[in-house]
Formats: C-alpha cells, sequence, structure tokens
C-alpha cells in the first residue's frame, strides 16, 4: 500500500508538529517514500515475548529540535518498553545538549516533564509486544500508556515528495 521506509536519524526537527496516526496515513499516497524512526524484533521462538517502542523527547521551547528513540528485545511488558524508550530519548537529547539527566530524579510526575535546572523536555512514547511473533512500533501512548490504535508498523518520521 505504501512505498518504501527508507530509516532516519534520530533527530526531531525544530517546531515538527505532531499529528494522529490516523490523519498522518491519509496524507502518505502509494509509492511515496516514508522516511521513519523504526523499531523492529522478531523470533520464531515459541511462547517469546518481543517488543519494539520508540520514544520521543524534545524541550518545552519547540524552536529547539528534540531526539527520537528505539528500543526493542525480548521479555518487557508495554510499560517498561515505552517507559524505557523515553527516558532513553530524554537521556539522548539532554546528552547532545550537554546535560546531565538522571531519569528516575529529573522526572517530575506532578508536571510530567523531564526537568534539570530550569531545562524541561517533554515525551511520549509508542511500543508494542508479542508473543511468538514479530513487533513493529504501532499506534501511541502518552506517559499514562493510554493506548491508541494499532497498525502493522510503527514510524516516527516524515515524507518526501
Amino acid at each position: 500500500m505504501f512505498g518504501p521506509l527508507v530509516p532516519e536519524g534520530s533527530n526531531l526537527a525544530p517546531e515538527c508538529q505532531i499529528i494522529p496516526q490516523a490523519k498522518g496515513v491519509k496524507k502518505l499516497e502509494p509509492g511515496q517514500i516514508t522516511f521513519v524512526v523504526l523499531a523492529r524484533e522478531a523470533t520464531q521462538e515459541p511462547n517469546r515475548l518481543v517488543f519494539a517502542s520508540v520514544g520521543l523527547a524534545r524541550p518545552k521551547n519547540r524552536k529547539q529540535y528534540g531526539y527520537i528513540s528505539e528500543h526493542h528485545g525480548f521479555g518487557q511488558t508495554h510499560k517498561k518498553a515505552s517507559d524505557f524508550a523515553e527516558d532513553l530519548a530524554a537521556t539522548m537529547l539532554a546528552s547532545t545538549l550537554g546535560i546531565e539527566l538522571d531519569p528516575d530524579k529529573d522526572w517530575n510526575e506532578r508536571k510530567m516533564v523531564y526537568q534539570v535546572g530550569e531545562r524541561q523536555f517533554v515525551s511520549r512514547s509508542t511500543a508494542q509486544n508479542r508473543v511468538h511473533g514479530c513487533a513493529s512500533l504501532v499506534g501511541g501512548t502518552d506517559r499514562n500508556h493510554s493506548p491508541s490504535a494499532r497498525c502493522p508498523v510503527a514510524v516516527a518520521g516524515g515524507t518526501a515528495s
């Protein structure tokens, strides 16, 4: 149905707008090249739990770039995979900005942001886990892991005309 998926780097462009998955899919055309950040894992081992997740972190100031992380493997629940992907994205973003971030210490549960001094990072993640088969990045969740629509491939990215 869609064109080739082209793996991309993990930077989120400044002022990038996040739109609902259904709206984004409607904008895709058959054969269109789609740049993605993709997490995928597979197994042929019976009853093996596999997961794939993508996390996103960006400064509250949307004029600055953000970071997208991929995380995949075996044996993690949806919540653990999602939390790890978000923590990884926030940690990597902070690192690129020369800031040391401890996800356990710097997560502000009340404000729902990572906070280091005056700097605040917002985050979100998406994850999928399955038993015996393939898990690919799907739908979206917020930090509270509210479910969203599912699709066979999970991507974070944009398109080229």
